[in-house]
């Protein structure tokens, strides 16, 4: 029978309680290390749920272990960004960063920064990741940086960093997808299909990719594609939502007009 992550974080919080409780000779400090991790853990589950009210509880239980815990700090400020409380997720992030800037951790709170208006400070910590030798995924953030710089009208700059990303990884999703879109918009049909043919083969698409690949197989002249895309799309969307071969094109028109 297997145990779920879940289940897993359960135990070893359930372990780290008994342990707590029934070992007072021990080594305190290792003890409410353990406490620490198990409910970082657990409330991570529980953010993975889209729980976020459980998932601040048990991330600020494994603060009161440990205040100086990177990844629940973390957590509370994706937490709380999610809740809508931009203040204080600063403030947690900033608290994170303090303790030890990891590169994923940098990203995160770059894309917090670029997401509420602050893409001047978003872009040098996007780099400082990408940069970090221990980072394994580095054309995460120089594409996060690529979207940040596009989403704020610098289209000419971001590009650059689509091609950086790919440099680092020739298959990474976000940079495939935003310069294939770049390229349909463009007119350049052709690259387009290229990289869109690039991003499937490594890709499992999500709603707005399979959107734009059939925007793509239709600008191509590849109308069953188009219209293969369009049934998976629809499959997973309201019936209002749901998209034809005429609402297409006249996205089409509309985002080449842009």
């Amino acid at each position: 029978m297997k145990t779920s992550v879940f289940g897993l974080a359960v135990m070893l919080l359930l372990l780290s309680t008994l342990v707590l409780g029934g070992c007072a000779g021990g080594n305190q400090n290792i003890r409410k290390n353990s406490a620490a991790r198990a409910n970082t853990n657990l409330a991570g589950d529980y953010l993975r749920r889209g729980d976020l009210d459980k998932a601040t509880k048990y991330f600020k239980k494994a603060l009161k272990y440990d205040p100086h815990r990177v990844n629940a700090l973390w957590g509370l400020a994706v937490t709380n960004n999610r809740k809508g409380d931009v203040q204080r997720a600063g403030n947690f992030y900033r608290r994170a960063m303090s303790v030890k800037q990891k590169p994923a951790l940098v990203n995160s709170y770059a894309a917090f920064l670029c997401q509420h208006g602050n893409a001047s400070k978003a872009i040098p910590l996007f780099q400082k990741a990408a940069h970090d030798a221990h980072y394994n995924h580095p054309g995460v953030p120089l594409a996060n940086a690529g979207l940040c710089l596009k989403q704020n009208g610098n289209k000419a700059r971001a590009i650059q960093f689509f091609k950086k990303a790919l440099a680092k990884n020739q298959n990474q999703p976000m940079a495939l997808t935003q310069m294939a879109r770049i390229a349909l918009n463009r007119g350049n049909n052709r690259r387009a299909r290229n990289y869109m043919k690039r991003l499937e083969q490594h890709t499992h698409l999500n709603q707005k990719q399979l959107k734009l690949a059939a925007r793509v197989a239709l600008a191509t002249g590849n109308r069953d594609a188009a219209l293969e895309y369009i049934s998976k799309y629809n499959n997973h969307t309201s019936k209002k939502s749901q998209l034809s071969i005429g609402k297409l094109r006249r996205h089409g028109r509309n985002q080449s007009a842009n």
